[in-house]
């Protein structure tokens, strides 16, 4: 992919983003009841309710069935639903296996694009399931032509103008596999940050509808995949000296730092640095980054173009501004120990560096002992005195700044 393209498909990604929403005030999703047959039924969630999935792990082929009880929907859903869920008995042997993590799921039903037309306001209904059902039929008799191959990664609103509610439905449906299968790519990649920046994957997901009426994965699955849970808090939750001391907040920030870097050598961009998506674990406070689903995956681009692109990502200055807006914990600069002043030296930067709160500074910077008195004294050019100041400060060793992520 050439590295326009590269800055195409993320801007396109963006405004696909921006444009879901969830139908909040409809909460159905594939679950199974108590049926004679354990087979998946349609109805509406709630807690409790039971899922019946099938679960291909990691390295194999052979799918797995599995059955959990669902504890809790994270909610709003955005273009995924996301579920933790134990598993119940007679529990798969499956290594290393735990019986609570979370499911998420990519169901077409949640999710609409309001501002790509009027026609696309219309919410999920039987009708319009009903209308993709006789679509599919009419596909597979070859009696109507498909939606256009649209191109995901540079799709435009008026592309879809006068769509019926069938084709609105399959390119939703195309959206979520795309992001499905590029998430489960994103998490084989990662595999060696696993467990410590990024959730484990324990493999992919699906709920299968018994009930449908063809055999088309659009209308007889829903996909997703089985990840750890994280048991912690939203970094959006925590406040410098009320649930987390400075010195915590300073390694954790650091943390995630080094995370997000590793991601550019895995040949990984996020795609959606946020808050949000940061989960702080309550036992250690170790940072986790979570949602993939608008990764980018170094493929066929070169080293070079690959390190051009990165170069030019925001996602390590993003990661900064969250501390620096949210915990007013500020990156090191280059700027930070300038060039010294003609007159007055190091003079400003010594003071406000010791105007510093003493736990940042103490963790960027180490204290300089200057020669003799610490400073000379130098005449302007009326004729007066004024002290040079000598440095005082210097950046630590292997403290990297904001320029060494360039």
């Amino acid at each position: 992919m050439a590295l326009g393209k590269l800055y195409a498909s993320r801007l396109s990604n963006l405004y696909l983003t921006a444009s879901v929403r969830c139908q909040a005030n409809r909460v159905s999703l594939l679950h199974s009841q108590s049926t004679s047959d354990d087979s998946p039924q349609t109805a509406d969630i709630t807690v409790g309710a039971t899922v019946l999935f099938s679960l291909t792990t990691s390295g194999s082929d052979k799918p797995h069935t599995v059955s959990a009880t669902v504890e809790k929907a994270f909610t709003p859903f955005t273009c995924s639903q996301a579920l933790f869920a134990k598993l119940n008995p007679p529990y798969v042997l499956i290594a290393d296996l735990p019986q609570s993590m979370i499911l998420k799921l990519f169901d077409r039903r949640f999710v609409e694009y309001p501002s790509y037309g009027s026609n696309w306001d219309k919410p999920w209904s039987p009708e319009v399931e009903e209308s993709l059902r006789c679509a599919v039929l009419q596909l597979e008799a070859r009696t109507l032509q498909d939606i256009p191959n649209v191109a995901l990664d540079s799709f435009l609103p008026d592309e879809a103008v006068g769509w019926e509610d069938w084709q609105i439905q399959k390119f939703i449906w195309n959206v979520g596999l795309n992001r499905w299968n590029l998430e489960c790519q994103v998490y084989q990649r990662l595999k060696s940050l696993q467990e410590v920046g990024i959730p484990r994957f324990y493999g992919k997901v699906e709920v299968h509808r018994p009930d449908a009426a063809s055999r088309e994965p659009i209308l007889s699955r829903v996909i997703g995949m089985a990840i750890e849970y994280i048991d912690g808090l939203p970094l959006t939750a925590l406040e410098v000296g009320r649930n987390i001391t400075k010195p915590d907040a300073h390694h954790m920030s650091k943390s995630l730092l080094d995370i997000v870097r590793s991601f550019r050598r895995h040949g990984v961009v996020h795609g959606d640095i946020a808050a949000r998506n940061i989960l702080i674990r309550r036992s250690d406070n170790a940072p986790f980054l979570i949602d993939f689903g608008q990764s980018e995956l170094q493929t066929k681009e070169s080293d070079e173009e690959w390190t051009e692109y990165v170069r030019s990502n925001v996602e390590i200055q993003a990661t900064r501004d969250i501390f620096a807006d949210d915990w007013k914990m500020y990156s090191p600069t280059p700027g930070a120990i300038g060039g010294p002043h003609f007159l007055r030296g190091y003079k400003d930067m010594n003071r406000f560096l010791e105007r510093m709160d003493p736990t940042y500074r103490e963790a960027h910077y180490e204290r300089v002992t200057p020669e003799g008195r610490g400073f000379e004294t130098r005449v302007d050019r009326d004729g007066n005195e004024v002290e040079y100041e000598y440095l005082r400060w210097r950046l630590k060793d292997g403290v990297r700044s904001t320029e060494d992520d360039r």
